[in-house]
């Protein structure tokens, strides 16, 4: 994640990941609110989650305001989606104690964040934005609304129960490379489904995001560096389909997609946890990502 004043990852008790930027709060009319972009890593389905972190609201104003709070699709805010991420299914899901909160003059008020995502095995593996909007109750001439956006990444589980939601599938969302020794090739495998009516073809690329210029980006993983050159993750060729790294599956159908992760010889990488990003984008519709992750062996 980019351009965020502070960032650092917090391991909550219930072995959620928030990657968070605390002072990213956003102005309009009087108003801040803090934090205004965060990732959640991990979030597990079928359980109502106190997500530790409140949204903080500062009314910046002389007279005492009433805000009120209304999680969103980003869809229902005409917002733009991150590389990778779609719409959260429905935005209830996201929760706060009060959606409104009374604040004196130049004060702040803070409302807990939750998070309660049914418990089913589809929603594992997923990539989601929710949008929190945050508005003066009173209805003045220079009232404006304020965009808070939350990325939400719920468990990977490569064995899952039924297909993955959304058009496009990924399974794992996290491929995890244990025991890698350098300089040995190491690979792994994921798939992709088409959830379609009609067929697909899917283009797919290594990324390192801390080398784009958007101002908002996939954030790395706690713990993971990015990895310094994409080579050090390959796609394996045998997939490869229409001249490049390309693949189709018709209606209903799933591929499994084969890496290679070789992290290469030299006493500076042996220490590190190393992340890549894959991209899979499709023909039409959103795109997706598969993190892929290479813990060093000790040895």
């Amino acid at each position: 994640m980019k351009n965020l004043c502070r960032r650092w990852p917090l391991i909550l008790g219930l072995g959620l990941v928030l990657i968070i930027g605390l002072c990213s709060g956003s102005f309009a009319g009087g108003i801040k609110i803090s934090p205004g972009a965060f990732c959640l890593q991990e979030i597990n389905v079928g359980e109502d989650t106190d997500l530790g972190v409140d949204l903080v609201i500062y009314n910046l104003s002389d007279e005492e305001q009433v805000f009120i709070v209304k999680p969103l699709k980003p869809s229902e805010a005409a917002g733009k989606l991150l590389k990778g991420y779609s719409d959260i299914p429905d935005a209830s899901w996201f929760y706060f104690t009060e959606n409104k909160i009374k604040i004196e003059p130049n004060g702040k008020g803070k409302l807990r964040m939750h998070l309660k995502i049914p418990d089913e095995d589809k929603y594992l593996n997923q990539h989601w934005i929710v949008y929190v909007e945050t508005t003066p109750e009173a209805k003045t001439m220079f009232r404006m609304a304020l965009l808070a956006n939350y990325m939400i990444e719920t468990r990977s589980k490569e064995d899952i129960k039924e297909k993955p939601y959304g058009v496009l599938g990924l399974v794992p969302s996290i491929v995890r490379v244990e025991e890698v020794i350098l300089g040995e090739k190491k690979k792994v495998n994921f798939k992709i489904y088409n959830n379609d009516e009609v067929e697909h073809t899917y283009k797919l690329t290594s990324y390192i995001p801390e080398l784009s210029k958007a101002k908002l980006d996939i954030s790395v993983s706690p713990g993971y560096e990015w990895v310094k050159d994409e080579d050090w993750i390959k796609l394996d060729k045998s997939w490869f389909e229409l001249g490049g790294k390309q693949m189709k599956l018709k209606p209903g159908e799933a591929k499994d997609v084969t890496l290679s992760v070789t992290i290469p010889k030299g006493w500076q990488w042996r220490d590190e946890g190393w992340e890549c990003i894959i991209l899979v984008e499709p023909d039409e519709g959103l795109s997706g990502f598969v993190r892929v992750q290479a813990q060093m062996s000790e040895s």
